[in-house]
């Protein structure tokens, strides 16, 4: 079994936030001059990008990618592949 652990560009990162705060802010703005109630889930997703995108920038927070490899031996195929979904099905 191994990890690895590695930042991530933050400007790839910054970028996405960008966008999804762009979309969030744009809905808003849609359904407030529709006189529509704007969802709460809405606007907390939107306060929680704009906060992360701060943090990101400030240097407060970084951006890890994660990743898990585990290997399985069995001398018998099926088994190992039984195994295998096993092992997946606990980790998804």
């Amino acid at each position: 079994m191994s990890w690895f652990i590695y930042p991530e560009d933050d400007a790839s990162i910054q970028a996405v936030l960008k966008r999804r705060a762009t979309q969030l802010k744009a809905e808003i703005n849609d359904l407030s001059s529709k006189g529509i109630t704007i969802d709460t889930d809405v606007q907390l997703e939107y306060r929680d990008v704009e906060e992360i995108r701060q943090k990101l920038a400030t240097r407060e927070e970084r951006y890890f990618e994660v990743s898990h490899y585990f290997s399985l031996y069995s001398p018998d195929k099926e088994k190992m592949s039984e195994e295998g979904k096993k092992y997946e099905q606990k980790v998804s």
